[in-house]
């Protein structure tokens, strides 16, 4: 992942412990969202999954997290029967917050 704090900040005009305190926000946020879409996935409710991702996806977005972004954008458009390729994606987006916290924790 190729993410310029300092780039980002001066983008959102923020000083790095804010953008450093909202990106964790984000992180914890989308984690919890990882959880509700698993449940989504457990009770078949192809809108709270997508619903998920579209939230994941935009507040990465917000904060120019690029491949988080993506990530949540093919997720987005897993067709509703192919809970394999979900839980793939929720895997991905695990892995891609753990990248992000890392690069948090070293701002």
């Amino acid at each position: 992942m190729s993410y310029c704090v300092e780039t980002v900040a001066k983008e959102l005009m923020l000083e790095l412990p804010d953008l450093a305190e909202i990106a964790r926000l984000m992180v914890d946020e989308a984690r919890w969202k990882i959880s509700e879409a698993r449940q989504a996935m457990a009770e078949n409710s192809g809108d709270r999954y997508y619903a998920c991702m579209h939230t994941i996806k935009g507040a990465a977005g917000n904060l120019r997290m690029k491949d988080l972004t993506m990530l949540a954008a093919q997720a987005e458009k897993v067709r509703p029967e192919s809970s394999p390729e979900k839980e793939q994606y929720l895997v991905l987006i695990e892995q891609e917050l753990v990248v992000i916290e890392s690069i948090i924790d070293s701002m």
